[in-house]
């Protein structure tokens, strides 16, 4: 039964990024669009702010209000 669950999980997963057609993926975020740059450095400041600190630097050309 484990099994089973495993594998209807993993073909959801899987028929939901669409690898060639990534325009209404996973969460519906087109995930082609996504820069994996800004996505580590708005983590990066967002974790600076969520502990408090005050010189925390948005990064340059990201839009971090949002994700991708």
């Amino acid at each position: 039964m484990r099994a089973i669950i495993i594998v209807l999980m993993a073909c959801i997963f899987l028929s939901a990024i669409e690898l060639n057609s990534v325009q209404a993926g996973l969460f519906g975020i087109d995930w082609g669009n996504v820069s994996p740059k800004c996505t580590i450095s708005c983590a990066g400041y967002w974790t600076c702010v969520f502990k408090g600190g005050n010189d925390c630097k948005m990064p340059d050309n990201c839009v971090c209000e949002k994700f991708a």
